[in-house]
């Protein structure tokens, strides 16, 4: 399973950095309600970690979950953090690699677990009567995709 959800995760980080660089006025569409416009990655692991958690429902990856710290977010699968924001500034004695796939218990994130909650991952669902915030996450999640290698979207069963 390690594998796998590294390699959707790589993936994912690479298209959030080619739409980055590629999309000058992406940045500035971003500035009205996307944590992305910071200078991907720092400060950019909330709204990354909401996005990526559609990419990896769309690859049928269930029981995603958010993990949201005083300081820092990323995303818990089946005992697994995902993490596609670790080289951000603020974390660099923590010597986290740009993509992390590791155990729940991993040392490196036992400090910043001390004050943490978990939510559901699902932008449509914590957003539910925001619906300005929904549209832009969809762009933007839609934007990005188109700069990853897998484009086309896995239908999932209802």
């Amino acid at each position: 399973m390690r594998s796998d959800l590294y390699r959707l995760a790589r993936e994912f980080r690479g298209g959030i950095e080619r739409y980055c660089r590629t999309l000058p006025s992406a940045l500035a569409m971003l500035q009205e309600g996307l944590g992305l416009h910071n200078g991907f990655p720092n400060q950019c692991c909330y709204d990354s970690s909401l996005l990526l958690a559609r990419f990896l429902k769309e690859h049928r990856i269930a029981g995603i979950r958010l993990t949201i710290t005083n300081s820092h977010t990323w995303l818990l699968v089946s005992g697994w953090i995902i993490d596609v924001t670790g080289d951000q500034e603020m974390l660099k004695e923590l010597n986290l690699q740009p993509v992390e796939v590791t155990r729940w218990n991993d040392s490196r994130y036992k400090d910043l677990q001390k004050m943490f909650e978990v939510w559901t991952a699902d932008y449509r669902q914590l957003y539910a009567s925001e619906p300005d915030i929904i549209e832009i996450l969809d762009q933007a999640y839609s934007d990005i995709l188109t700069y990853t290698r897998r484009t086309k979207k896995i239908p999932i069963p209802l």
